[in-house]
């Protein structure tokens, strides 16, 4: 399946930038505050601040829907909160859906493993990506299990992270 397109389309026909993401590229943060305090407590803290925009971005770009959700519906919410959270030239991902309670999402280029490669953090690194999609689950209220199958930190080409929902 081709990744789902948003339907949250922004009008640039006057000529306007386009709006900051939410997630500004500041992957070097990440190895200042590991330097400062460890890198368990800078992954840990990356961890819930993530989590915590992942949450406002999801209700952002979707509201507060009501009801059961199919898994059509959660995959383009998934698409419209990384949509507004990423710029495209920071992240690419497509999502899949397998079966009826089941996502996956594979990331062909993350600028966080580039510039902490770049760093010479990604050794302590632990991704955040299963906590931006925690907070997405949460605003959305949904319970699901995440699985990393595969990722560029560990020398991949593409990183696999299996979602199926409870």
């Amino acid at each position: 399946m081709e990744r789902l397109k948003p339907k949250l389309k922004l009008d640039r026909s006057d000529g306007a930038e386009p709006p900051a993401p939410l997630v500004a590229p500041r992957w070097a943060l990440v190895p200042r505050g590991a330097e400062r305090f460890g890198p368990e407590a800078a992954n840990e803290l990356n961890h819930w601040a993530v989590q915590l925009v992942a949450r406002r971005a999801m209700r952002l770009a979707n509201g507060s829907p009501k009801g059961p959700l199919t898994i059509e519906q959660i995959a383009e919410y998934l698409a419209r909160a990384a949509e507004l959270m990423w710029a495209p030239s920071m992240m690419r991902w497509e999502e899949r859906i397998i079966d009826e309670r089941t996502i996956e999402i594979e990331v062909t280029d993350c600028y966080a493993v580039d510039g902490l490669r770049r760093s010479g953090f990604l050794k302590d690194y632990r991704c955040a990506c299963l906590a931006v999609r925690r907070g997405w689950f949460e605003a959305l209220g949904i319970e699901a299990e995440q699985e990393i199958i595969r990722t560029m930190r560990d020398g991949a080409d593409s990183c696999l992270i299996r979602v199926r929902l409870r």
